[in-house]
Formats: structure tokens, sequence, C-alpha cells
């Protein structure tokens, strides 16, 4: 076994083995087909790694502690389904609604939108007139201020 192969089985055998399964479970695959992992540091809470199968690379997000009080993982599911459906999000392969672990494809050097990019914004504002256009509902309100009065509370708990 090379290096790669040799981190890679150690990884996995450092995790949950549940989170293996699921990946083999939602991606119809066997153990040994899951490669070139590597953690990743993205995110406040989650973690996650990426890794190949089959010739095609993911990231695996596992929900941090806590955070299922700060995010309708339902939801969260439910819009990601749309967006796919819709074309709008390629990446989405499977999200958990009650557990929140999501599987999604891997885009290399991916970077947030520039807002002072106009063809960018461009982009992004046809997306954003396609998804409201579309008749899809989230059956959730989402207030701004609320939800901010909402998160400020839980941190002053804490």
């Amino acid at each position: 076994m090379g290096d790669n192969a040799t981190f890679d089985a150690a990884f996995l055998d450092g995790i949950d083995p549940r989170i293996v399964e699921r990946i083999c479970a939602t991606l119809q695959c066997d153990r040994r087909g899951i490669v070139d992992v590597a953690p990743v540091s993205a995110g406040l809470t989650n973690k996650s790694f990426r890794f190949s199968c089959a010739g095609e690379a993911y990231i695996y997000r596992h929900p941090g502690v806590g955070s299922d009080a700060l995010i309708n993982r339902t939801s969260e599911a439910y819009a990601l389904g749309i967006a796919r459906k819709l074309g709008l999000d390629s990446t989405f392969v499977h999200e958990d609604p009650i557990e929140g672990w999501k599987i999604s494809r891997f885009i290399p050097n991916a970077k947030s939108l520039d807002p002072m990019d106009d063809e960018q914004l461009k982009t992004a504002m046809e997306m954003c007139r396609k998804l409201h256009e579309s008749g899809a509902h989230l059956d959730r309100k989402f207030d701004f201020f609320e939800e901010g009065k909402r998160y400020e509370s839980q941190l002053k708990e804490r």
C-alpha cells in the first residue's frame, strides 16, 4: 500500500464507522472505493472531508455540535433538492434531513461570489430569478431580523 492509501485507510478507520456506511450506501460503493481522503478545514462547527469514489471527488459534511440549533436541516435538504432539480446546484448529492450530514460533489478551487464582478453578479441574479419564478416553495419563513435575535439569544446563553 502506498502512503496515500495508508492515510486513506487510517483516516477512515479513525472516524465514526456510520459515516463510512453512509457514504457507501449513498454512492453505492465499497469502503475500498473511498480514496484520496483529505480533511477540510472550512465552516464554523462542521467537520468535513474530501474524498474520491469511482473517479469523482466529493465532500462529506458532518454537522458540528449545536449547529442543529442554528440550521433547520429539513428545510436545508429540501431547498438543496429544489436547487438541484432546477439546475442551480449540480453539486448536491444527498443530505439527511434529520441528522444533517451531507454529501456533495467537490469543486476544486471554488471561490465565493465576487459582488464587484459584474459578470458573476449577473449570473447570480439570473439564478435568483430562475428560483423565484419557479414556483418552488418552502414551508418555512426566514426573517433576517428575527433569526439574528434568535442567534444572539443563543450566544448569550453560552
